[in-house]
């Protein structure tokens, strides 16, 4: 099974002429493989991209979270987990349940004041996950961006240790740790691991089933 992301970056018009946003979700959608087949760009404000399901909601969030680092910008994500079907060339030309679930997501966002909205085969697990996502994204919404920045860099390198990130942005470990406080970071952190447990953990009950 995959997962599909299929999005709609929001702005601002005091935003349209600023291209910068474009390269950096470039710059990190690149992370997750090579355009057409697994991301693409187009019609200036929307975006696919394929990936792991147990890494779905952590993308989601880091897309959003690329986009918050720009005053007034965020992004409506529809995520669908399922079979992938004939693999194309382009992400684009797919017609698999992934994607399918993915357009789905993003109707049901259309009807709700929802930002973010995941379909699987599992409804139960999709219901726990979205409460889950819903909570995450009014933290979201909280952020600076230079909060945003930060949230990124995290969410990107989970890894990094708290040094590594003061590198990254010249500031003290103490700077980090409070900044990470107040955005919430720690917590965000803790549920996406969680998620992609439990989502590893069904997919793969279904898979043997």
């Amino acid at each position: 099974m995959i997962a599909v992301l299929t999005g709609e970056l929001i702005f601002p018009r005091t935003q349209e002429g600023n291209l910068l946003w474009q390269d950096q979700l470039r710059e990190l959608l690149q992370t997750a493989g090579n355009s057409p087949e697994t991301w693409q760009l187009y019609r200036e404000n929307r975006f696919e991209l394929k990936t792991s399901p147990e890494e779905a909601l952590r993308w989601a969030l880091k897309i959003d979270t690329c986009m918050r680092t720009h005053k007034g910008m965020s992004a409506r994500i529809g995520i669908g987990i399922g079979e992938e079907g004939t693999r194309t060339s382009s992400i684009l030309d797919n017609q698999g349940e992934a994607r399918q679930n993915a357009e789905s997501a993003v109707k049901k966002i259309s009807k709700t004041q929802q930002s973010l909205w995941l379909k699987s085969p599992l409804t139960e697990m999709d219901s726990g996950l979205n409460s889950g996502m819903e909570l995450l994204m009014a933290l979201a919404r909280q952020w600076s961006s230079n909060q945003a920045h930060l949230a990124l860099a995290l969410l990107s390198k989970p890894h990094y240790s708290q040094e590594e990130i003061a590198g990254l942005f010249h500031i003290s470990q103490s700077a980090v740790s409070q900044r990470k406080k107040r955005a919430h970071i720690d917590p965000i952190e803790h549920y996406l691991r969680y998620a992609q447990d439990l989502v590893q953990k069904r997919l793969g009950q279904l898979i043997l089933a």
